[in-house]
């Protein structure tokens, strides 16, 4: 409600509180950090955005297509072209991605591509 009201801030810090409570479920841990990530995207620093998905991009995560999309758009917004198009080449072959996000990234790659 907070990030739709516009109160990003005071949403990231809600999600940063989240990700940070050992007590609950990973899986709702690494929810909140990427919709933290997600929220302070348009502001943050974009190798500072790779970084803090890093871990939720590795083989096996839940989150993990939806991580490297948004690390995708990071490295776009850092410089890195090429560093974006294979992530997406890789997101569009992903047959464990969702159908919606594998559509999206077979259209980036489509136009990084030419």
């Amino acid at each position: 409600m907070l990030a739709k009201s516009g109160d990003r801030k005071a949403a990231i810090a809600i999600y940063d509180r989240i990700a940070a409570t050992g007590e609950l479920d990973s899986s709702l841990r690494e929810l909140a950090a990427l919709l933290s990530v997600m929220q302070s995207m348009p502001e943050s620093d974009p190798h500072s955005t790779i970084e803090r998905l890093a871990s939720l991009t590795a083989n096996g995560n839940s989150w993990r297509p939806t991580a490297l999309e948004l690390t995708a758009i990071a490295r776009l917004r850092s410089g890195d072209r090429s560093g974006a198009l294979d992530l997406y080449k890789s997101l569009a072959d992903d047959p464990t991605a969702p159908p919606g996000l594998r559509a999206r990234a077979a259209e980036m790659a489509a136009v990084l591509g030419s």
